[in-house]
């Protein structure tokens, strides 16, 4: 078994399943059902996944970081200028 926890940076862990879900069906009874299982993990932000392929547990990675972009909301959003010439 190959067991791996992947910790999300800019998105939060309950969009990223909602959009799982979609992606890859009912955890139970989709096509995925005996080779890949996803947990959420809210406390850590994170997913720990369990599947018996190392190739697999790649894969998933892949996709976990492809969801896990930061977002084009209306935040707050933060800019650096360097100046010349200051103390």
């Amino acid at each position: 078994m190959s067991v791996g926890l992947f910790t999300l940076e800019n998105a939060d862990v309950k969009a990223v399943t909602a959009e799982l879900d979609k992606a890859i069906g009912d955890r139970n009874t989709g096509p995925l059902a005996g080779i890949l299982r996803i947990i959420p993990l809210e406390r850590l932000n994170a997913f720990l996944i369990i599947t018996p392929q190392p190739a697999y547990l790649d894969e998933a990675k892949k996709w976990v970081a492809r969801l896990d972009q930061p977002g084009h909301g209306d935040g707050p959003r933060f800019y650096v200028y360097a100046l010349q010439n200051t103390r």
